[in-house]
């Protein structure tokens, strides 16, 4: 591949995605720099697909990238542990929030919080997520308080991370 500065941030964007749900890969921030940090990723993912681990990106490393990468883009993305907890450093019933919405997505996905296609995912901290939020916390031998702090907010990440949909290395 030649260092032409749009081919390479392509290429630097499909990694950063595909570092986003495997852990195995490095990650590479786009900047249209075929540096020493995209070829280390490079190498990684060729091996990760079985290819020759060159560094560069022939004809089979682009495609198995582009494959790679339309995969990828139906996968959830993992959550993330504190600080990803709002600054209040909880939530409970009666919050509305994109936090909030995160949260019942998670729950549901983990089989606590109702099936799809009921109105459980809504934004609103309700009593239904509350009821979820204490099972989560009985499970963790937290104290079962409904309310959303770190410590619960890792327990429901590191969970969801382990246990949702993501591809395993």
């Amino acid at each position: 591949m030649k260092n032409e500065s749009y081919a390479v941030r392509e290429v630097q964007e499909i990694l950063f995605l595909l570092s986003r749900t495997d852990p195995s890969l490095p990650v590479v921030f786009p900047d249209g720099v075929y540096g020493k940090e995209t070829k280390i990723a490079v190498r990684a993912f060729q091996r990760r697909a079985g290819l020759d681990p060159t560094g560069k990106v022939d004809l089979k490393t682009w495609n198995a990238l582009f494959l790679a990468a339309k995969e990828a883009e139906t996968l959830p993305l993992p959550l993330a542990v504190y600080p990803a907890c709002p600054e209040g450093g909880f939530v409970g019933i009666g919050e509305k929030s994109d936090f909030v919405l995160i949260l019942q997505i998670a729950l549901q996905e983990l089989g606590i919080l109702g099936p799809e296609d009921t109105p459980s995912v809504t934004g609103t901290f309700d009593r239904e997520t509350g009821e979820a939020v204490k099972e989560v916390q009985r499970q963790a031998g937290l104290t079962p308080d409904g309310r959303v702090d770190p410590a619960t907010w890792n327990v429901i990440a590191g969970r969801y991370n382990r246990e949702s949909r993501f591809p395993r290395a």
